[in-house]
């Protein structure tokens, strides 16, 4: 963490202690919330355990000032399992539990194949015109983000538009360009179904929403946002020429590659070099410099900075669990560099090794492909049967993916789901800030003000705006808690909430923390440049302010024609989730 985020957790923190010790609880707890989404903004480096440890360390602040000045809350019955209850409520472990499970299955898919194969099927099916493939990219990362996690999806689109564009020779500005714009179609697309986006399940959970909700109203939404998406896509590749429709043979060498250290269980090919002992820390340090600002396979990188080919060859033997695969991988590697013809060679003989594993992992790919469709159907149920906890569908599919692999990948494949969870972990301590300013009674307060400032439409287009603006530097499921909490008791509250879930899903694309698959994308962008705050924002600025007039337009226009209807106002039950009781 650098210098000046320590500097200004610091001050923030002292800030809050402040404010309360002048008997200020309510605007110290306001403070800890405010300057946790301004640090999350201004802080952000690329790295998930940042922003993990700027809002656990100032959430810590906040829980002691909360336990100060209202005690520790009672737990129902006074039992353990009631306060596990009210635990899990505050930070909406089920969210969490949700993810993972849709993690899990997304990571044995990638583990099959099955989502390269993907990629390659579609440009075969454009013949290799990127101006089609592009605009079905769009559309598809759209419909897929109402029915599964944006964030699930943005990984998976993500790492198959990567994969098309760099085998198109297309400038680096583009193809951050392109992905930036899969970023608008997961988090505005996703908004025309229930399980398309935590904040969709966030708000359905708190206020009681129906999937034909969605269906009905927030549908329509999207439709703006897919069509913006797919008309700068192909704007941006039509000056292309087509591409070749065959896999590039070093993908599948990579891939093989990849696939080779799963089953070896052996951690990186850096830690293996740490491990030797005899390697010049500065040569480690550069080695990482150029995989993450040139893209080079670690094994590249490694000789480019000079590590010494034996030990290189020792750590990669280790890694791959093959002493010729690694000696084959380096002398691929010089005669490229010479140019010379054996790199031909050498390079069919490697895939000749990594094509029969191929084919061994897609033995699987059956029951794989099941589980998708178990979770399909348990996802479509949920609709019907609202009781059903929404994370048991992606909790069983991912039991039955995970089941479906080889034993020896199921480590590497856990250990990929976890660090997709870390992406997310961030929210944890923001979650609960927000349930001890909404114990406190901040949101009422707030509501009062807010919700009878002018007419329902006028204040039903403020909080679009607002949400949107405000989810642009901070996750937009926190941003949802805070909303569902001011509006919950308000008599047009089905309409502010339509609001609510346009104006959050708006502001997920337009910087790099507003939304999980704005963080995952970010990792994705890193491979071939490094992004930062402004120059995201400056990007994406222009098609967010588009959305917002679309988004707005719509939104009067459903006022004036009296939808959504005015509904009842949700039960006291339902909002248990939002604070701690």
């Amino acid at each position: 963490m650098r210098p000046a985020t320590i500097l200004a957790l610091l001050l923030s923190g002292l800030a809050s202690l402040v404010l309360a010790a002048l008997g200020q609880p309510l605007l110290a707890l306001g403070w800890v919330l405010i300057s946790t989404m301004a640090l999350l903004s201004l802080a952000d480096d690329g790295r998930p355990i940042t922003k993990t440890l700027i809002s656990s360390l100032l959430g810590l602040v906040g829980l002691f000032i909360f336990t100060a000045t209202y005690g520790l809350a009672a737990a129902p019955d006074a039992s353990v399992l009631g306060a596990f209850r009210v635990v899990a409520h505050a930070i909406h472990l089920e969210i969490f539990v949700f993810l993972a499970g849709l993690y899990l299955v997304v990571n044995t898919f990638a583990y099959s194949g099955f989502i390269g194969d993907l990629a390659w099927r579609i440009v075969r099916r454009a013949r290799g015109n990127l101006g089609p493939i592009m605009v079905a990219i769009m559309v598809l990362t759209g419909l897929l983000s109402g029915i599964f996690d944006g964030a699930t999806v943005a990984s998976i689109m993500g790492i198959i538009t990567l994969t098309i564009l760099l085998s198109s020779g297309m400038k680096t500005s583009h193809i951050i360009q392109i992905l930036l714009l899969l970023v608008v179609a997961t988090n505005i697309g996703g908004v025309w179904f229930v399980l398309g986006e935590p904040t969709n399940i966030l708000a359905a959970e708190k206020l009681g929403l129906t999937p034909f909700y969605f269906l009905r109203y927030a549908s329509v939404f999207a439709l703006p946002a897919l069509a913006l998406c797919a008309f700068v896509a192909w704007r941006i590749v039509k000056a292309y020429p087509r591409i070749k429709d065959v896999r590039p043979e070093m993908e599948v060498l990579l891939e093989g590659i990849s696939l080779r250290r799963a089953h070896s269980g052996s951690g990186s090919l850096s830690e293996n070099l740490k491990s030797i002992g005899t390697v010049e820390v500065r040569s480690l340090i550069e080695m990482e410099r150029i995989i993450d600002e040139e893209g080079l396979p670690d094994f590249e990188a490694a000789l480019k900075a000079g590590i010494p080919q034996k030990k290189v060859h020792a750590a990669l033997s280790v890694n791959l669990n093959s002493e010729d695969l690694a000696k084959g991988l380096i002398d691929f590697y010089h005669y490229r560099a010479e140019d010379d013809p054996l790199a031909n060679i050498v390079l069919g003989d490697l895939l000749l090794v990594v094509r029969d594993e191929y084919h061994a992992r897609t033995r699987s790919r059956r029951l794989i492909l099941a589980s998708g469709l178990v979770l399909l159907a348990l996802l479509i149920a949920h609709a019907f049967l609202p009781w059903m906890p929404t994370w048991a569908s992606t909790v069983i599919a991912g039991l039955i993916a995970i089941a479906a692999v080889q034993p020896k990948a199921r480590r590497y494949i856990l250990s990929q789901t976890w660090a997709n969870i870390e992406e997310a972990l961030f929210l944890v301590a923001i979650f609960v800030t927000i349930s001890e300013l909404n114990f406190a009674g901040a949101f009422e307060i707030l509501g009062k003000g807010l919700l009878h400032a002018g007419s329902p439409a006028v204040t039903g287009g403020g909080i679009l705006a607002g949400s949107a603006v405000f989810s642009a530097v901070a996750d937009n499921v926190a941003v949802m808690d805070v909303l569902t909490n001011l509006i919950v008791h308000h008599e047009e509250w089905s309409f502010f909430a339509l609001s609510a879930l346009v104006g959050t899903a708006l502001g997920g694309f337009v910087s790099p923390i507003a939304s999980v698959q704005a963080v995952i994308m970010a990792t994705v962008i890193r491979r071939v440049a490094r992004v930062s705050f402004g120059r995201w924002m400056r990007i994406t600025l222009p098609w967010f302010l588009i959305l917002l007039a679309a988004s707005l337009a719509i939104l009067f226009a459903y006022h004036a024609l009296g939808h959504p209807p005015v509904m009842p106002i949700p039960s006291q039950e339902m909002m248990t989730g939002s604070g701690l009781h």
